[in-house]
């Protein structure tokens, strides 16, 4: 619940745009499962005029469906990468004269490990207690 707030906290309107394309994207397909059952197998008289209401409903669903996935997966990205370079920013700002051996570790560890092992000269705050790791 805490990865919640902070995203709701950082990305309020994106969040709430998210969260209403998942519902949305949620009723229609109970009207779309609601509508097979009215028209489709409880119906006796077989018009032809129910299936394209049937595939305007259900492209409707597959758009609204998809653009919920999609801007899922855009509000993700982007809450990462924003989450990414604030650490790195605060690995950065870490005075190594005054830091202690472990706290310094502490601090380096992850983000040279969340990364490939070649990039972590990049990315370590303390270059030269990372050079005596390898």
């Amino acid at each position: 619940m805490e990865l919640l707030r902070v995203v709701f906290k950082q990305y309020r309107w994106p969040f709430l745009g998210v969260m209403a394309l998942s519902l949305l994207s949620a009723v229609l397909g109970i009207g779309l499962i609601a509508f097979i059952n009215l028209k489709l197998i409880e119906t006796t008289q077989g018009s032809l005029m129910v299936l394209p209401q049937f595939l305007g409903l259900l492209l409707l669903l597959m758009a609204v469906t998809l653009g919920s996935q999609l801007a899922l997966t855009v509000l993700g990205h982007h809450f990462i990468y924003r989450l990414r370079g604030q650490f790195i920013k605060r690995n950065y700002s870490i005075p190594i004269s005054n830091a202690s051996s472990k706290s310094v570790m502490r601090n380096c560890l992850p983000a040279w490990a969340a990364t490939s092992v070649t990039s972590h000269w990049r990315l370590c705050a303390c270059r030269s207690w990372c050079r005596g790791l390898s």
